[in-house]
């Protein structure tokens, strides 16, 4: 109750301070009257060409969908270059038409403004400075580094998952006529299998370079942050968003997992990024570039289907709530379209086709599998607030996502998120508010619709990490803008009250006056921000290094949540396979699993063990017998202690 009781009163504090806060200066609708420009009948080759390419690439899909040919690829991807060659060549004879044409908004006069911030803003987005380069740089390299550092140790086994992934590759690499879309045994699509794949080619074989693909991936996050936050908020808040996608515990851990899901964030910040990038310049290729990775998104993780929901009704809301945009952005948004729909269509083929293995995982995991049609609705409703809860009150459970139990979101970054989320909700008819709170709400569904028993679960709601981070930093922005205002244009008592009021303060009180006059002017030192924004971001930095690489490196529940058994079981079994005195017995829950096939050997040479099988056993007296047994098979290791005591007895333990 008393942690309520300071979160209401925070709230109605940041929504008193900003309540004459204007929105950010960085306009999310610019002019396109360039694109204006745009003779219609270049939409006829940006149509026509790729579409007819992808109709027939998915005329050679429907052949074999779960083993498509090579020309379905070959067609595919020709289709985008189709896409992105149209584009440019229209953006390049637009950009020679209007070359010395003047634009009509220069003969308008200047906006009024109802607050002087908006006139002293970054609003115009003039190129990176080297400065800004190197900081994103350097952020770029504390990431790499919190997603390297102890790798080959942490996480200690290689997950079901990431087995999969990496014998997938292997697969592809080996069999030539085998290139599929989607892969049944890690029930989504396969591009990232297809990177793994291309890192086999330059890289051995080993979990380490499974994991490579998603360390690439989490740390080009950090950019692709930068680039959504500066165009939602400004440049100097989006440096601060990029350092805690740099640092979030969250991010991290599933950065350093050999699985898909990850790529879902570095998609969502580069396709909200250009689509804001897009809105504000209004240039065909910025339209392309937000259309291909909204599309291409489809193809990572299945909740990036509610963000594509998502963003469709904020572009809907923008064209209901102003109508002239339609004039403005339709041809942009015809291209960006396309985009999507030239990686749309395959996915969607492929759904049609095999729609029981498309949904397979789905229905596994819903909650409307798990229970009766008369309790589920109160289920989602404990689900939701439960979910709702993960970031700042009790997190995942599951070992291999989170520190059990432990807050998704550092302290600092959790209170924030609830000012950010209040805030939001305050301007809710904002466009960017709007998207904002479409965003958190809308991707937290995927954890809400899950299995209750899991709840919450920060694998399903990984869309909104990004998102909640945005609103973390939200609060952080409206103080930088209005701290940044203040400091520039100062602050004076004289503007305060009626003139006898003004005067007799004045003449009471010009003492205290000018003392605190020259405390606001130390107080409102433009670096103020800077400096305390930054101390925020270390101390959030430092919790989450102290949290993943202490105690969640040394608890229990984690260390046994990456199949760490299988892969002890599968480091035994490579170490034997060119031993040919030597039989080896697995238990049947270690035989065949993908952790074993992976790290050990594909070729199972050993024998499996039912567990309706105990000693004495038809060994041969002139060959070495090796048991690897699971921990629910400890009686069996007991007895065999009875009947070889000269034999080597080890138990694999934790380190810890």
């Amino acid at each position: 109750m008393p942690a309520v009781v300071l979160y209401a009163a925070a709230i109605l504090l940041a929504l008193w301070a900003f309540r004459r806060s204007t929105d950010f200066a960085l306009p999310a609708i610019g002019l396109h009257e360039q694109i204006e420009r745009l003779n219609p009948l270049w939409l006829l080759p940006i149509v026509s060409l790729p579409g007819a390419a992808t109709a027939w690439s998915l005329e050679r899909l429907m052949t074999n969908p779960a083993r498509p040919p090579d020309l379905f690829w070959q067609l595919h991807w020709a289709s985008v270059l189709l896409l992105i060659g149209c584009v440019y060549l229209a953006q390049r004879v637009l950009g020679r038409q209007t070359t010395g044409v003047k634009p009509a908004s220069a003969n308008l006069p200047p906006p009024a403004t109802s607050s002087k911030l908006e006139q002293n803003s970054d609003a115009r987005q003039l190129p990176w400075s080297t400065g800004q380069r190197l900081l994103v740089l350097l952020i770029m390299c504390i990431g790499l580094f919190m997603r390297l550092y102890q790798l080959p140790e942490f996480p200690a086994g290689t997950w079901y998952d990431e087995a999969t992934a990496g014998l997938e590759a292997q697969r592809i690499l080996n069999e030539p006529d085998y290139r599929p879309l989607y892969v049944s045994a890690l029930m989504g699509p396969e591009h990232y299998v297809y990177l793994v794949s291309f890192l086999f080619l330059l890289l051995p074989k080993i979990t380490f370079v499974v994991r490579l693909a998603t360390v690439i991936t989490g740390v080009l996050s950090v950019p692709a942050a930068y680039l959504a936050g500066s165009h939602l908020f400004g440049r100097g808040p989006a440096l601060a968003l990029a350092f805690l996608i740099a640092v979030s515990r969250w991010s991290v851990n599933f950065s350093r997992i050999g699985m898909f899901n990850i790529l879902m964030t570095l998609i969502v910040f580069l396709a909200i990024g250009l689509l804001f990038k897009a809105l504000r310049r209004g240039r065909l290729t910025d339209y392309l570039w937000a259309g291909l990775f909204l599309g291409f998104g489809l193809n990572t993780y299945y909740a990036f289907q509610l963000f594509l929901a998502v963003v469709s009704v904020f572009v809907l809301y923008l064209l209901i709530s102003n109508w002239p945009l339609v004039l403005s952005l339709w041809k942009g948004l015809v291209v960006l379209a396309m985009g999507v729909l030239l990686f749309l269509a395959p996915l969607a083929t492929f759904a049609f086709a095999r729609l029981d293995h498309y949904l397979e995982r789905t229905r596994t995991v819903s909650i409307f599998e798990e229970y009766p049609e008369d309790q589920v609705w109160g289920e989602v409703r404990e689900n939701a607030v439960t979910h709702l809860l993960m970031y700042n009150v009790r997190g995942d459970p599951n070992g291999r996502h989170n520190l059990p139990g432990e807050p998704m979101l550092a302290p600092v970054a959790g209170s924030l998120l609830v000012l950010g989320l209040a805030l939001s909700l305050s301007r809710f008819w904002r466009p960017r508010f709007l998207l904002l709170i479409l965003w958190f709400f809308g991707l937290l569904a995927g954890g809400v619709f899950s299995l209750r028993f899991e709840a919450p679960q920060s694998l399903r709601a990984i869309g909104t990490m990004p998102v909640a981070y945005l609103l973390v930093l939200l609060p952080l922005a409206l103080l930088w803008q209005n701290w940044r205002a203040a400091s520039f244009h100062g602050w004076s008592l004289k503007e305060e009250g009626e003139s006898g009021v003004r005067e007799s303060y004045n003449r009471l009180f010009s003492v205290a006056r000018r003392i605190a006059g020259r405390f606001w002017r130390v107080f409102l030192w433009r670096g103020a921000p800077v400096f305390f924004g930054s101390v925020l971001l270390a101390v959030t930095g430092v919790y989450n290094f102290r949290t993943y690489f202490v105690q969640q490196l040394n608890d229990f529940a984690v260390w046994n949540a990456y199949s760490t058994g299988e892969t002890i079981a599968a480091s035994v079994v490579a170490e034997h396979v060119d031993r040919y005195d030597t039989d080896v017995y697995l238990t049947s829950h270690y035989a065949g699993h993908p952790s074993v096939r992976f790290v050990g050997s594909s070729v199972p040479y050993y024998r499996a063990i039912k567990y309706t099988e105990t000693l004495p056993m038809p060994l041969s007296a002139e060959r070495n017998a090796l048991f690897l047994m699971d921990p629910e098979r400890r009686n069996f290791f007991e007895q065999a202690r009875n009947f070889y005591p000269d034999g080597e007895f080890v138990e694999h333990k934790p380190p810890f």
